[in-house]
């Protein structure tokens, strides 16, 4: 049996990598500050979400990537804050199922007419980016205070938002590994024509997938709008200058 070493672990070097920066970090500001690790996670809860995203379209094979994801966040963000104007969840609910239904036009294109899901992407963000200006004139870019004081909060000195993250990552463990679905998602993955000689719907998978990711975007995008949102209480430069060196 072949031995599998502790350095080809592709988690090994990404993990002491960030280690012997937050140590650089720490000896050029003069002292151990808990607060750029706090501060670095309340920071890269969006990239995190999209790369989740991400990597259940990945996960499906053929190639499939999704180069839409930036243009469905910036969608999804002005329909959330249009939508909070009347409450938080219609909101937060507005703006996961416009990112499920952009995810499920760039599925269909893919899966029923058979065109790449690069190339497919890649139009269809085009299409959400011209929806944006449409409606960017129109819709509210200021997000609901409530929701501003959501993501500005933390518990135990963790941030509300990498709670929410990292909640989101144990749920897509689960039912990447633990489920029927998870499955038949890594079957598709591996090789789509043995899959569906063993009776898995190949096509209701992958669309699956497709409205998985539209819908992380679609929450990211919520996020985002309150974390970055033009109004007082959001994250400004001089705040995170302000988080990185703990004052």
């Amino acid at each position: 049996m072949k031995r599998t070493s502790i350095f080809s672990s592709p988690v090994l070097w990404p993990l002491l990598g960030s280690v012997i920066l937050y140590v650089m970090i720490c000896f050029l500001s003069g002292g151990v500050n808990v607060r750029v690790i706090t501060s670095g996670l309340k920071l890269c809860v969006f990239a995190m979400l999209l790369g989740m995203a991400q990597m259940i379209v990945v996960t499906s094979g053929n190639g499939a990537i999704d180069i839409s994801q930036k243009y469905i966040l910036t969608l999804t963000a002005y329909v959330s804050c249009e939508l909070m104007r009347y409450s938080i969840p219609l909101g937060l609910a507005g703006a996961v199922i416009v990112g499920m239904l952009c995810g499920l036009i760039n599925a269909s294109v893919n899966v029923f007419l058979n065109i790449h899901a690069m190339i497919t992407t890649m139009a269809t963000g085009y299409l959400y980016y011209t929806v944006i200006l449409l409606v960017s004139n129109k819709f509210s870019n200021s997000p609901n205070a409530s929701f501003v004081d959501f993501t500005n909060a933390d518990i135990f000195g963790v941030n509300m938002m990498t709670l929410t993250a990292l909640i989101i990552a144990v749920v897509l463990w689960f039912v990447l590994y633990r489920t029927k679905y998870g499955m038949h998602l890594h079957a598709t993955g591996q090789k789509r024509d043995a899959a569906r000689l063993a009776g898995i719907n190949v096509k209701r998978t992958v669309i699956t997938a497709f409205v998985i990711n539209g819908a992380l975007c679609g929450l990211a995008g919520a996020l985002n709008a309150a974390a970055f949102g033009p109004m007082e209480g959001r994250i400004s430069p001089e705040t995170v200058k302000a988080m990185i060196e703990g004052k």
